[in-house]
């Protein structure tokens, strides 16, 4: 139908109302005058009433109101727009689309088409129109976009909120943010393009968007166009942002990469120069004190040469082994001698104002590791915790070893899967800045960094997650804002089978749960449990990230784990979509309240596996077990 008006009085009674929103009530237009404009919606459908009488009684100048003829898919859908002044409220209504995902509209098209007596007119044609474009905003991995010349947005699809970390509604009123937004480094360059674009021109240029909420850079690429009145006057832009982070990324470490390579081949052969000449050096140094007596007092000069040469001659050694193996060869190794040599060639980058405690396991601790994975992973982190203590701390670091099974704190964050005892640890801790709680359950994430830009491309403790995945470890992470950081590397003790046992990353095929649950101790203990069990496990408590998880090319999922509160969560979004893409997922839900009964019918039937309110824990593990044999392998 075509949009309806109507003037309604003070008290809601019909003053004037045009012939289409006559027609809606099946009436003529003077025979609704007069009439109280509730009892009319009431007439049609009861709940219509109550929804108008809600609003009325909020008191508020504007409203809308989505109003539906019956269940979907052949409801018919209005809306109703409300706007009030102190004599009079005016109201307009016009048949919409139903609100829901594209299968919903396509479905509502599909029987409105088919339904004799409905218009197929242009109407429909542009409700279909409407449809596809919202689809196309809902699925654009990027952004769409129109902006003022003032750099403010008109519009814009929901991902830039995510990049940006700002709600699409404070773009309206503050267009300043832009460029607060805009990493400084790329700042010019993109005021020149726009430039070229308010003259006339397309442009496209890559910069980098920070993340104001969590501090995340992504890299993106944007097509800008002007958008001009016919007599030539700019009155905004229009274009897109693709995400083009992994890209950039990945080219800025071959790059690195091929350099560094060159560099390394450089620097060894210079190291093994300077190794010949330090020998030469201690050489004669043995000759010297040979022929010198025992009185003489040049013997203590002729010692000290020979003890700074061979320090010297053992640091080149240490550089050497950094430079040894490549990544993907596991061998037998001491946690305790690879963590001694890592310290000791750190010491030389360490400024003097930080003291370095370290307490090594008396006993020798075996593990099978990708020493060269190894070194990169807690150099990292030993860097990571000097960069937080600019003034002055402490950097402490242990090794262990734990006969009983690993239990994270209540507090900590972890990734990975805890191993089974007897283990062996690696500790880093630091008196330092701090991590803040907003930011600790993204540390581990792809390109996500505090850093500036040209200091830090985020990849550091993405690529520690990587390391104890694959070793079949667990990495938890402690910190107090202002107070310091812990990081514990847990990895399983060598028994010196798993070199029989051990095959090709590539074949490797490891089973990893995503769970999904409201944030609290509910969902961090259903965590800790599955990984004591040998279990990978991705924790999302929003929707929209376990959508993304799910694209994620860093996971193989083999299963979903929904935790169904009192607060109705249920994750309908991400089952639907796992049904419509049909992905090989097994579903598990966890009743944390209520009863098994409350669940929605909808759930139960896509449900693999309810695990009920008080099961046992060993119950729970040994049902999830039995539904997930043979769909990957636990460790």
């Amino acid at each position: 139908m075509e949009g309806g008006m109507a003037v309604l009085t003070g008290a809601g009674c019909i003053v004037k109302a045009s012939q289409p929103f006559a027609g809606w009530f099946s009436g003529l237009r003077d025979s609704l005058e007069g009439r109280e404009f509730a009892s009319l919606l009431g007439g049609v459908n009861p709940e219509w009433a109550h929804q108008f009488q809600g609003w009325e009684a909020t008191g508020t100048e504007f409203g809308e109101l989505l109003l539906k003829t019956g269940p979907a898919p052949k409801a018919r859908c209005f809306r109703l727009s409300l706007s009030r002044m102190s004599e009079a409220t005016f109201v307009h209504v016009a048949e919409c689309l139903p609100p829901g995902d594209d299968s919903e509209s396509g479905e509502w098209l599909r029987e409105t088409a088919a339904e004799p007596g409905r218009e197929h007119g242009l109407a429909l044609k542009l409700l279909q129109t409407e449809s596809q474009l919202q689809q196309l905003i809902r699925r654009w991995p990027g952004v769409i976009f129109n902006q003022r010349p003032d750099m403010g947005f008109n519009f814009a699809s929901p991902r830039l909120a995510e990049l940006t970390g700002i709600p699409l509604e404070n773009w309206a009123d503050e267009p300043g943010m832009f460029w607060k937004v805009i990493h400084p480094a790329d700042v010019q360059d993109l005021e020149h393009q726009v430039r070229r674009a308010a003259a006339g021109e397309a442009t496209v240029s890559s910069f980098r968007v920070r993340n104001t909420a969590t501090g995340r850079v992504t890299y993106v690429f944007e097509h800008r166009e002007p958008v001009r009145t016919t007599s030539g006057v700019l009155v905004g832009y229009e274009g897109v942002w693709v995400d083009i982070s992994r890209q950039a990324i990945a080219e800025k470490r071959l790059m690195g990469a091929a350099w560094k390579e060159t560099l390394a081949t450089i620097t060894m052969g210079l190291a093994h120069d300077f190794s010949n000449i330090l020998a030469g050096i201690h050489s004669l140094a043995d000759t010297i004190q040979l022929q010198l007596p025992p009185e003489d007092p040049r013997l203590q000069s002729i010692c000290m040469v020979q003890r700074n040469a061979l320090a010297a001659s053992q640091l080149v050694r240490r550089i050497f082994q950094l430079h040894e193996g490549r990544i993907g060869e596991r061998g037998y190794h001491d946690l305790n001698e690879l963590s001694r040599d890592l310290v000791e060639l750190t010491r030389r980058l360490i400024p003097r104002h930080i003291r370095v405690e370290v307490h090594y396991a008396p006993q020798p601790l075996p593990v099978f590791a990708d020493p060269v994975e190894f070194r990169q992973v807690a150099l990292n982190l030993i860097l990571n915790a000097v960069d937080s203590m600019p003034d002055s701390g402490v950097l402490r670091v242990s090794t262990v070893k734990r006969d009983e099974p690993v239990v994270p704190g209540a507090a900590s964050f972890e990734t990975g899967s805890i191993p089974r005892p007897p283990c062996v640890g690696f500790t880093i801790e630091d008196t330092g800045c701090g991590i803040p709680p907003r930011h600790i359950a993204k540390i581990f994430d792809p390109f996500f960094t505090t850093k500036p830009v040209n200091r830090g491309s985020g990849l550091g403790l993405y690529n520690a997650r990587l390391f104890v995945e694959k070793h079949h470890g667990l990495i938890s992470v402690d910190s107090v804002e202002g107070t310091g950081t812990t990081f514990r590397v847990w990895l399983p003790e060598a028994d010196f089978t798993e070199s029989d046992r051990w095959v090709e990353p590539e074949a490797e095929q490891r089973l990893t749960l995503l769970l999904l649950g409201r944030p609290g101790a509910g969902l961090h203990s259903m965590a800790a449990l599955l990984r004591r069990n040998g279990y990978g496990v991705a924790v999302e408590t929003e929707e929209d990230s376990a959508l993304q998880l799910i694209d994620s090319p860093d996971y193989e999922f083999g299963a979903l784990v929904v935790q169904l509160g009192a607060d109705g969560s249920s994750g309908e979004r991400v089952l639907q979509e796992i049904r419509k893409r049909r992905l090989p997922f097994k579903i598990i839900l966890q009743v944390l309240t209520g009863n098994d009964d409350e669940i929605p019918a909808g759930l139960m039937s896509e449900a693999s596996l309810v695990l009920p309110r008080d099961l046992p824990e060993e119950e729970l593990i040994v049902q999830v077990a039995r539904l997930l044999k043979g769909a990957g392998r636990a460790v």
